[in-house]
């Protein structure tokens, strides 16, 4: 599988390749101008990143935007990724009062139409690092799982896109987001 990954300005691309070690890895800056033109990729990660929030930043973040509405390829958004997910299809996004880090337990919101029905059936722990959430899903937008503040795992309606507010890459030892990663993959994978 030919992945491009876009990366955000993640500190943490490393572990993601690590998640990725079967695949051919492209990597590009979310600011390059050449994340539109690249269809012949199979899937397109969306990294996180701090430099910058996704609210009153859509500029600078126009073609990745402009590529999540567009492309009819998988794409898998990371925390900042999981956000230009949301907002490319109408999510709205909250500032919380304070930084969310550490580790967290997410609850599945519905198994019977759920990807992870077969492996998730209590709450399960996750590694996050955030300071924004979906504060309103858009009809685009299914939730899948939710913390304490808010949706952890989106997935769109029609296409293969998936969001992760949380980070699977970190804390595998600790933690099952490299598992829920893995069964996105997978599924992905198979089309």
């Amino acid at each position: 599988m030919d992945i491009l990954i876009i990366d955000n300005g993640t500190h943490h691309l490393v572990k993601i390749k690590e998640l990725l070690s079967e695949s051919a890895i492209t990597i590009r800056p979310y600011f390059s101008d050449k994340i539109e033109s690249l269809p012949f990729f199979d899937l397109f990660i969306l990294t996180g990143g701090s430099a910058h929030p996704v609210v009153g930043n859509e500029k600078l973040f126009s073609n990745e935007l402009r590529l999540i509405k567009t492309i009819n390829k998988p794409i898998i958004g990371i925390c900042l990724g999981f956000e230009l997910i949301a907002k490319a299809f109408g999510a709205k996004l909250q500032k919380l009062v304070m930084k969310e880090r550490g580790i967290i337990t997410i609850d599945w919101l519905d198994h019977r139409s759920n990807i992870f029905k077969d492996s998730f059936d209590r709450p399960i722990k996750v590694y996050e690092s955030h300071k924004w959430i979906i504060q309103t899903l858009s009809k685009s937008l299914i939730g899948l799982a939710k913390s304490k503040d808010g949706y952890e795992v989106i997935k769109h309606k029609t296409k293969p896109i998936y969001g992760f507010q949380f980070h699977p890459e970190l804390f595998v030892d600790k933690t099952y987001g490299n598992e829920i990663f893995e069964r996105v993959f997978k599924k992905i994978s198979q089309k």
